[in-house]
């Protein structure tokens, strides 16, 4: 984890970085699918852009659609026959290289089916034409993918021209789509509100969006990630995998809620053993850190405490101190004695 910023709570400390082995938010179970092709980053979850043109216009796009698009966007002519003749039928369109005007034909007799005629229009058309013939069969929502490349990647969705750098290292590199039958399947009525129209589009939309906003942030390398420290430096917990802040902010200090009341726990319950058996360890003495303890009676017959600081191998005076102060560690070395001493009794 590659830290870059601390918080404390509870007098413990949260470690929050960047989640270096994160996997893919598209290897999550997604609804969008995004497709692109780029020369130097496998990215999205389908690379063959072509391909996937391919098969959903083959899926939506009827064969009257064809027709229709390629008159009007064309400006292709019906050109009929003679009266008497059904076989010189015809669409004549207009295509300009090197400059120049050139008349184009499509072949539109009476012999050849309507699909025929559709898939010679279609060796006519450029893939944007194809995308947008596919969004127009009202079965498929799209959105463009746009990349913009500067000591890292960032990626969105809307045309490269959306970005402040559109004029340097932008480009676009393919499509989000979702199809209407995906959408239905989800069951997306469960995330309106009740009474809502379902409107798939709407919410195919905001899923793409979402989606992206995911996979942006992983492909920036900025997944979080956090270790906690309690006050002695001990890593406790941690966790990666954050897209959110805030929620990591508030999954740590759980965390740190149930550590601390798990270690009170455990404190008040080898604290009662230490009561309840505090006569089998009278005048043993326990060294912890650079302090001895010792449990001895006082003047009126009652159990204490004691503890002396050591210094250079000198020990100074012991000083009484409260059954509370004991250390943690300390406490379950007491009740691990006590046990021993227990069992060793109970053996004989």
């Amino acid at each position: 984890m590659e830290q870059y910023e601390s918080q404390q709570y509870r007098g413990c400390t949260i470690n929050i970085g960047f989640d270096g082995d994160s996997d893919s938010p598209r290897e999550w179970d997604n609804v969008a699918t995004f497709v692109c092709k780029h020369p130097h980053y496998s990215l999205g979850d389908k690379q063959n852009v072509k391909g996937v043109v391919e098969d959903l216009f083959s899926d939506y796009v009827t064969d009257k659609a064809v027709i229709d698009f390629f008159v009007k966007n064309r400006n292709a002519e019906y050109i009929p026959g003679e009266e008497d003749d059904d076989s010189d039928h015809y669409y004549k369109f207009t295509e300009i290289y090197c400059k120049e005007s050139h008349d184009r034909y499509i072949d539109a007799d009476s012999s050849r089916t309507e699909n025929e005629i559709a898939e010679d229009m279609v060796e006519e058309l450029n893939l944007n034409e194809k995308l947008e013939l596919i969004e127009a069969s009202g079965e498929v929502v799209m959105l463009p993918i746009s990349m913009y490349e500067h000591s890292g990647i960032t990626l969105w969705l809307g045309s490269k021209d959306h970005h402040p750098d559109a004029r340097w290292d932008c480009s676009s590199i393919g499509f989000a789509y979702i199809e209407k039958s995906t959408a239905e399947k989800e069951m997306p009525n469960r995330l309106l509100p009740e009474g809502s129209d379902f409107d798939w589009k709407e919410w195919s939309y905001k899923i793409m969006e979402g989606e992206m906003k995911d996979y942006d942030t992983y492909v920036r390398g900025e997944v979080m990630a956090f270790n906690i420290e309690d006050e002695d430096g001990y890593v406790f917990d941690s966790c990666g995998g954050y897209y959110d802040e805030e929620q990591l902010i508030n999954d740590a200090k759980a965390s740190i809620d149930g550590y601390l009341s798990e270690k009170e726990d455990a404190h008040n319950k080898n604290l009662a053993i230490v009561k309840d058996n505090i006569s089998s360890i009278n005048d043993k003495i326990f060294v912890y850190g650079q302090s001895c303890y010792r449990i001895v009676k006082d003047i009126f017959g009652q159990y204490c405490i004691e503890r002396a600081l050591s210094s250079h191998s000198v020990l100074d005076s012991f000083i009484s101190i409260q059954l509370s102060d004991i250390p943690d560690e300390l406490l379950e070395n007491m009740v691990e004695y006590i046990k021993k001493v227990s069992k060793h009794g109970k053996n004989k």
